[in-house]
Order: C-alpha cells, then sequence, then structure tokens
C-alpha cells in the first residue's frame, strides 16, 4: 500500500515524466516540454529537421549493452515512425500527449475509486453500528422494536 501511494504521488509531481522532459503538470506545459525535448534530440541527428528513430531507440538497449526487444516494439507503438523510420514533431507530441493523457486519466480514476470508497465504507458503517446497537439491546435485554 505504501508503494502504491508513492507511485501516485508521481501522479502529482510537476515533472511526471522526468527533469530532462520539463514540466508537465498542464496539457500545455507538456506539449512545450514534448516540444523542446524534440529540438534537444534533433542535435543528435545533425542536419537533419526530422527525428530519426534510431536516436530513441538507443533507449531499448540495456545497460550492459543487450538490445531489450520488448521495449523497442513499445517505443515503437508509441512514437509510431513512418516508414523511413522518421519521427515527426507532430507525431513526438501526439505520443507524449497520449501518454499524458493515459496519465491523468488513471490520477482521475484512483480519485474517483477512492471517493466511491469513503462512500461506500460510511454506508456499511452505518448498518454495522445499527446492528451492534440491535445486539447490545437484546444482551441487556431490552426490546429495540418498542424504541423503534
Amino acid at each position: 500500500i505504501l508503494q502504491f501511494r508513492k507511485a501516485l504521488s508521481f501522479l502529482d509531481d510537476t515533472h511526471p515524466f522526468s527533469l530532462s522532459f520539463g514540466p508537465a503538470n498542464t496539457r500545455d506545459l507538456c506539449i512545450k516540454s514534448a516540444k523542446n525535448l524534440y529540438k534537444r534530440l534533433l542535435g543528435f541527428s545533425p542536419g537533419s529537421n526530422v527525428l530519426h528513430f534510431d536516436v530513441l531507440g538507443v533507449l531499448a538497449y540495456e545497460a550492459d549493452g543487450q538490445f531489450d526487444e520488448h521495449k523497442a516494439k513499445g517505443m515503437v507503438r508509441l512514437f509510431r515512425p513512418d516508414k523511413f523510420d522518421e519521427v515527426s514533431l507532430i507525431a513526438f507530441v501526439q505520443s507524449c500527449d497520449g501518454v499524458y493523457k493515459k496519465l491523468r486519466y488513471l490520477r482521475a480514476s484512483v480519485g474517483n475509486s477512492t471517493l466511491i470508497d469513503y462512500v461506500l465504507e460510511n454506508i456499511f458503517n452505518a448498518f454495522f453500528y445499527f446492528f451492534l446497537a440491535l445486539a447490545i439491546m437484546s444482551v441487556l435485554e431490552l426490546n429495540p422494536w418498542t424504541l423503534l
């Protein structure tokens, strides 16, 4: 439970993706940070105005140099490179925005679930205390029906 709460605290952070990505506590800031990151990543492919997927594909390598095919497939699904293995600015920003929307949807879902759990807990507590009071009255040999 503590790890879950710690993970949820990252959803409310001003930098939910990372410090190098930039601030993303609102959708506009997320889009602005995605554009800035795209421009910084273009520095790894000089002479090109479109980001080649190989620049992003480097993230699929583990620390020991092994290629993780599962990560690579996930990145291809996320960034959707074109037939020339290039990722345009609009595709990159749309991908980052899609992840941001899922993150906010998760946060809203957790908030809604918490509220529903609180209401249900109160309803069950009311029933529990009502029947507890009836049980105590019967133990004390009081007739609860005359009090109602």
